[in-house]
């Protein structure tokens, strides 16, 4: 019962048979991943590529949350290891600090890694805020910053990936933009400027959804605008038991111990959600389907809605968001 309401409210699809043990080894491979915490999707994402021996860049704001992912991390691959006795090498982790909220610190974190590093081959824009009160920082409204900030991180490292993607096989340098079903119930945003999508008379949902709309139409320019060598996919990975969902206490304070409690049974474990993260980074061209694809739980190839593969509209969100980018730094 719980399962049904959850997939049907998720839109959580029965998607392919994809074996997680295809991954194969990443031994030389670099990743980052933003919104790394103990028990989230960035977690499991990040998880199993140090699993699978890649140097894995975890982009978080508070250094001691990425400390604490870290060694949570290190703990459960030498208990998954002793009670195998198969005693493997396995990645390496660094923190990158990022603040997905601060254009500055995005933009910054970018620096960084194109200083430290030679090359980069996956991209997972995992970091979000959902569902809190109607609030501006900088000008610009909370949740906008879904995508503003993975705009103003990801965009620098374009051509470290593209310099990449010269060494490696077709489509295996690639960008995952994590989004939401939900992006169907955003209104039709005005991106004349920020102030036209920041504004308080949207609900909470709307404003949410607003930005998981941004999310694809920011996949939707990606794939237009750099080569096919670094492939970019959007992924909905489905309603995820996770701290994403705190904003709701703040919004609907009568909903907090029914979150707390009830909730979980309807949502999915992080772990079920990165796995459709996973098969959009490691998954065969042929399952994935050329840039610019859209993948919902569980691991399926699905169709996002009309607006969000309207050109016009993610060309006008991408000027916007240069605009908003260089006025901030």
């Amino acid at each position: 019962m719980f399962t049904w309401i959850r997939d049907t409210i998720g839109g959580v699809v029965a998607g392919p048979e994809w074996d997680l043990k295809s991954i194969g080894d990443l031994t030389d491979k670099v990743a980052v991943v933003t919104g790394v915490s103990c028990g989230g999707i960035g977690y499991e994402v990040a998880k199993a590529l140090v699993r699978n021996n890649a140097h894995v860049y975890l982009a978080c704001r508070d250094e001691s949350r990425a400390v604490a992912a870290m060694s949570s991390i290190e703990r459960e691959l030498a208990t998954a290891q002793a009670s195998t006795s198969q005693f493997t090498r396995v990645g390496k982790m660094s923190f990158l600090h990022f603040d997905l909220l601060d254009i500055q610190a995005c933009t910054a974190a970018a620096s960084t890694l194109i200083f430290e590093l030679t090359r980069l081959d996956l991209v997972v824009a995992n970091a979000g805020v959902a569902f809190w009160p109607w609030r501006l920082i900088e000008g610009v409204e909370l949740q906008f910053y879904n995508h503003l900030g993975h705009f103003a991180f990801v965009n620098p490292l374009i051509p470290l990936l593209e310099l990449t993607a010269k060494s490696k096989p077709h489509g295996s340098t690639r960008i995952i933009v994590l989004t939401s079903n939900s992006h169907h119930q955003s209104p039709r945003p005005d991106f004349a400027s920020i102030a036209s999508v920041s504004q308080p008379y949207r609900t909470t949902l709307s404003r949410y959804a607003q930005s998981k709309l941004c999310n694809l139409l920011f996949v939707n320019s990606l794939s237009r605008k750099i080569p096919p060598a670094v492939k970019v996919l959007g992924v909905h990975p489905g309603p995820v038991a996770s701290q994403i969902y705190s904003g709701s206490s703040a919004s609907w304070p009568f909903t907090r111990m029914f979150a707390k409690y009830i909730i979980p049974y309807f949502l999915l474990t992080p772990e079920e959600g990165a796995a459709s993260v996973l098969f959009g980074l490691f998954a065969e061209e042929d399952l994935v389907g050329p840039s610019g694809g859209y993948i919902v739980p569980r691991a399926t190839l699905a169709k996002p809605s009309a607006t969000a593969l309207d050109e016009n509209l993610a060309d006008e969100l991408w000027s916007l968001s240069e605009h908003a980018v260089r006025v901030a730094t």
